[in-house]
């Protein structure tokens, strides 16, 4: 029997992989829990591991649902977590995989969930599920994936909390050096770790669009548009129709959380001068 290494913050216990026997957590909004909820469409994961949602807009006491969520019995990812330890002081994030034989986070962290799923669970993948990680092709995937957080994700939200204008025009130019580059991997290659579909090219695409979604006006991120890198555009439109993201994308949901979020309140009390638009494309 497979089994894989179920952590929550110090604690670490093995767990078997059985159809049926877990659940994950997420939000439509988020970069993080769309990842492994990508890799549960691609590979053939949803009969085998349910799936509900948090609300879009967090309240004063963080992600909250709709009704009760309906294997924790929880109103909150407050409530989950404290049931995992009634001492909780860190974040109550999503996504979460819980274990339904007895409610507890086996994994909260979404890269390693992601990997969880395209490794630990390949028993359970379709006959005709894309390889998206092996250990022969790990040393193109995660350093590319390593480079994308680094160099795109994590920088893309610090533009919200910029509070001057040569910080916002340094992590500008920085922020479009990574897609310029980007732009000719993809003129190369038709996926971001070379010729097949991988784990990076998840963790690319979920923060693509919510760049050109909600991040490129919101936090001023708007020197250029997506349209003026053809080829990230065309790979970027490749995963959403030709691989069936669309079903997992949503612009209302992703805006709705990220103006009337965090973000949104966090950009309100800046008065920065943006780089763009580019108003090149208006000429013939």
């Amino acid at each position: 029997m497979t089994t894989f290494t179920a952590k929550f913050i110090d604690q670490e216990w093995e767990v078997p992989v059985e159809s049926g026997r877990y659940h994950m957590i997420v939000g439509e909004f988020c970069p993080y829990a769309q990842r492994p909820q990508i890799a549960r469409l691609l590979l053939g994961l949803e009969e085998h591991i349910s799936i509900s949602f948090v609300k879009n807009v967090p309240t004063e006491i963080g992600l909250v649902f709709d009704q009760t969520e309906p294997v924790t019995g929880a109103m909150s990812m407050k409530e989950i977590y404290e049931s995992m330890d009634p001492n909780y002081e860190g974040s109550y994030t999503i996504p979460v995989l819980i274990d339904k034989t007895d409610n507890r986070i086996v994994c909260k962290e979404s890269a390693d969930m992601l990997r969880l799923f395209t490794t630990a669970f390949a028993e359970l993948h379709k006959a005709d599920a894309p390889v998206l990680f092996t250990e022969d092709q790990a040393p193109a995937i995660d350093p590319a994936i390593k480079t994308i957080n680094q160099d795109f994700h994590s920088l893309m939200y610090k533009f919200a909390f910029l509070d001057n204008q040569a910080d916002y025009d340094a992590y500008t130019e920085k922020f479009f050096a990574f897609l310029d580059n980007m732009e000719v991997t993809l003129s190369k290659q038709a996926f971001v770790a070379g010729n097949e579909l991988s784990e990076a090219d998840i963790h690319f695409y979920t923060l693509v669009v919510r760049w050109d979604v909600a991040c490129r006006e919101l936090l001023l991120i708007n020197k250029y548009s997506l349209e003026d890198y053809p080829h990230v555009f065309a790979w970027a439109k490749k995963l959403y129709n030709d691989f069936g993201l669309k079903s997992l994308t949503n612009p209302q949901a992703i805006k709705e959380n990220y103006y009337l979020g965090k973000f949104g309140k966090a950009t309100h009390v800046h008065q920065i001068l943006p780089a763009g638009p580019n108003m090149a494309k208006w000429e013939n």
